[in-house]
């Protein structure tokens, strides 16, 4: 590690004996950690590969060596990775940080100092700077890498409190220098200033740092080591104590590489936090120690090292594209799989080729790098899923690539230029998609009970591992034949993407190591359709060329090639709206003279008048709004009002919370002709207005205003597919930055409604959540309604497909609250 290098040949300078233990992972450049062992071994320390995890070993050293004093600071760290790979913090930090000092104890080595590293990240968000020790709020962190600092900080007082055990934890404020972390600001910084690339400046810029110089933390550690604590557990800051606007520490960097670099103003990632600042005074008083190194000394020895060093090839370099393929079959047959990528690689360096199977190999040769993986699976063919669908787990694929594509080990482009442009065309789709991730299809089956029929006609073998498939399906959810089947041969997803991350760990924790899969298809699908997630679907033609050759056509002419890739190829949603037909006017009109006639059009008006109570989710929604939504003087928007009873609740809301008068406009759209002219003869403060909540048009007086507050209860899932954009797009026009839209609509599972009325038209959650962002809203808040459920009805008028189904009311939460803000912000589709 940085630090621990750094500690250790200072250590063996002052006359030390010194042992370093490292396990060399891959979770940043293995050839910078090398670097930093030659230099180890230069200085005559004693270097041993392990696990801090592996109580033995540990107990082996302590003995081999006569150890009498342990600096413990190996640890899983950086922040946002905590996000992506929270088992590795809470194994590697927590759990070994507990072996450790068993062993610690166990060896009587207790009687000395046991000094290990915190963080500065342990202060969270809400403290006043300088961070000082004894006052400051520590139970509140950021991040999971943050908390388990400060667990370890409270195992360490047990320890003390049970056995005796002296420890200090260095609380570290943002340490950079020589051989730093690659993945830490400074490198980065310098790698891209150093390249002209542009530079993210997170928190917009107001972010500040207390950078530390290398040599300082050194200095402040072995200081602990003579520490006389007389059995107490202490925790000591170590910062630069001169917090530095992370801007200001960029130009430094620049001034130092005598280049300047274009910067982008981002938003604070989770978990990191906008400032650190180190009170010292304690390191002052406990160990005579004070930071030496100045901001603009530290970056000068740095920058200078980093130059010498070549020190940006630690870095790893982003990729907009890393091609990712699997096998584990023996190493000739993989030898043969394997094709030379080196020509894709010369034409186009920001795609990557990382292959993954169970033998060492090098690679490097033909353009691929190499992973071996060692996972104790049941059965090999399991273990091959793993990288298919988990690779995003693997830090270097996290940090470097912007998106994944993972292709067969079997597939074979044959032009690198059409490989590569259906990539990035690809690519750009799936960046520019909310969901996060694009697959094809099945080619084959229309349905999973078809997959599995097919599977048994070729496969007699495998009756055990369908049968388990087919009862945890049922189990599941008995309506999972509806969810579309995609093949699995070629996908592509953002590796930080929570949707893909979610879905592919439910896949893999509940069926794959339980079942002990082998076929993938049918169960993906299901696990897309189980969390409501629709990939960016690819037409036939696209699934061609994808094929690279196997059976699709083969182009000569990058312009033939092209025209299969217009920007309509892929789409999530359009942004084109046309007003209703005369035709589809006479159908509507239709439908309506058969509603008037319903018993449900006169219940409504009874609602309204109040003879009957408001509906169970009509009353769950109005608790929502109250508890969580109206704010007063608002002026309100409800599309599709019905007979305008939610309307009226609304306003008896404002008057009780509020006060009389406490809102402004109450103006509702209703297309039931009915109903429209029973509220403009009932209600004398609520203005209600006969149109279509796609193509409708306010009169005077409100012609031309917005609202600060619409909302849609009940509505979208009654909105033909042709007209969605179109309410997407209204919303948008009656509406102004700032204001609130607000969504109750039926979750996929929520498929027998009213008297076996079964939606055919229900809208998928991520595709009104992408309409929404291509007109300009973001989503707040999103929340399962599990007020109403639909009792234990049995006899419902059902499609074929589900026919003896039981109310899924019983399982499923029926309905979505979905809060939307306007926004200006361009970006808002991305974030959405």
């Amino acid at each position: 590690g940085f630090i621990g290098m750094h500690t250790s040949i200072e250590l063996k300078e002052r006359g030390f004996k010194v042992v370093a233990l490292d396990n060399m992972n891959d979770y940043y450049s293995v050839e910078l950690k090398e670097a930093r062992l030659e230099q180890l071994l230069k200085s005559g320390v004693s270097f041993v590969k392990g696990d801090i995890c592996d109580g033995r070993l540990l107990r082996t050293i302590f003995r081999e060596h006569s150890v009498d004093r342990v600096v413990h600071l190996a640890a899983q760290a950086g922040v946002r990775y905590s996000l992506k790979s929270p088992n590795s913090y809470t194994k590697n930090n927590v759990d070994c940080f507990v072996t450790i000092l068993e062993e610690f104890v166990k060896e009587g080595l207790h009687k000395k100092p046991f000094v290990y590293a915190s963080s500065s990240s342990v202060y969270g968000f809400d403290n006043v700077p300088p961070f000082a020790e004894e006052y400051s709020d520590v139970d509140h962190p950021a991040s999971l890498y943050a908390a388990t600092k400060r667990a370890d900080e409270l195992i360490a007082y047990t320890y003390n409190h049970l056995y005796n055990v002296s420890s200090i934890g260095l609380r570290f404020f943002t340490v950079y220098g020589p051989y730093g972390r690659p993945d830490m600001s400074p490198m980065i910084f310098a790698k891209k200033i150093q390249n002209n690339e542009t530079l993210n400046i997170f928190n917009n810029g107001k972010s500040t740092r207390d950078f530390t110089y290398i040599s300082d933390i050194v200095e402040g550690i072995i200081a602990t080591l003579s520490l006389d604590l007389n059995k107490r557990s202490e925790v000591i800051n170590l910062g630069g104590n001169k917090p530095i606007n992370v801007l200001d520490f960029v130009r430094i960097i620049e001034k130092n590489l005598q280049k300047t670099t274009t910067k982008k103003f981002v938003p604070l990632p989770s978990g990191d936090i906008p400032l650190t600042s180190s009170n010292v005074e304690k390191a002052a008083m406990f160990l005579d120690w004070l930071p030496r190194i100045s901001t603009d000394v530290g970056v000068k020895l740095f920058i200078k090292w980093f130059k010498e060093e070549n020190a940006g090839k630690y870095v790893p370099s982003e990729k907009e594209v890393c091609i990712i393929t699997a096998s584990f079959a023996q190493e000739k047959k993989l030898m043969d799989e394997i094709w030379d990528v080196r020509e894709f690689v010369r034409k186009d360096d920001t795609v990557a080729f990382y292959l993954f199977s169970n033998h060492n190999l090098d690679l490097a040769n033909l353009g691929w790098k190499t992973f071996k993986l060692d996972l104790e699976y049941r059965r090999m063919i399991t273990q091959s899923r793993w990288p298919k669908f988990m690779a995003w787990k693997i830090s270097v694929v996290e940090q470097t690539c912007k998106t994944v594509f993972y292709i067969d080990a079997s597939s074979r482009p044959k032009k690198s230029q059409y490989f590569l442009t259906f990539i990035h065309q690809m690519k750009t789709k799936v960046l520019d998609s909310t969901v996060g991730f694009a697959i094809p299809r099945h080619s084959f089956n229309k349905d999973i009970m078809m997959e599995f029929k097919a599977i048994r006609k070729f496969r007699k073998d495998v009756d055990k591992n369908i049968n388990a498939s087919l009862t945890w399906l049922q189990e599941q959810d008995p309506l999972f034949n509806q969810a579309p089947l995609y093949t699995n041969t070629y996908f592509m997803y953002q590796p930080t993407s929570r949707s893909w991350q979610r879905m592919t760990e439910y896949f893999w924790d509940h069926y794959a190591l339980e079942q002990d899969s082998w076929r993938d298809q049918p169960l993906i699908s299901y696990a897309l359709y189980r969390f409501n997630y629709t990939p960016v679907n690819m037409p036939n033609d696209l699934m061609t060329v994808a094929k690279f050759g196997h059976n699709g056509h083969v182009y000569t002419e990058d312009e033939d090639f092209l025209t299969h890739f217009s920007d309509n190829t892929i789409q999530a949603a359009v942004t084109k709206c046309d007003p209703i037909t005369d035709k589809e006017k006479a159908t509507l009109q239709s439908e309506i003279e058969d509603y008037q006639k319903s018993e449900k059009f006169l219940s409504k008006i009874r609602e309204a008048k109040g003879e009957v109570e408001l509906g169970a989710h009509h009353k769950a929604i109005m608790k929502y709004l109250k508890e969580k939504v109206l704010q007063p003087k608002w002026s309100i928007l409800d599309l599709g009002c019905a007979a305008g009873a939610m309307l009226k609740a609304v306003k008896q809301a404002y008057e009780e919370d509020f006060g009389i008068g406490s809102h402004n406009h109450l103006v509702g759209i209703e297309l039931t002709t009915g109903w429209v002219k029973f509220a403009q003869g009932y209600y004398k403060d609520i203005s209600i207005y006969e149109g279509d909540v796609t193509d409708f048009q306010l009169p005077v007086p409100y012609k031309g205003k917005t609202f600060d507050f619409v909302m849609s209860n009940d509505v979208v899932e009654h909105i033909q597919k042709e007209r969605y954009e179109c309410f997407f797009l209204k919303l948008k026009e009656v509406t102004h930055s700032g204001s609130i839209v607000y969504m109750h609509t039926p979750t996929p599972q929520a498929q027998i409604v009213d008297k076996g009325q079964y939606f055919e038209n229900v809208l998928p959650h991520h595709y009104l959540i992408m309409g929404m962002a291509l007109a300009g809203f973001e989503l707040v808040t999103f929340e399962h309604d599990l007020d109403t459920k639909c009792g234990t009805r049995e006899n419902h008028t059902l499609p074929v497909a589900l026919k003896g189904v039981k109310c899924m009311m019983n399982k499923w939460p029926k309905y979505y609250h979905s809060i939307f803000r306007k926004t200006q912000n361009d970006e808002v589709f991305n974030l959405a």
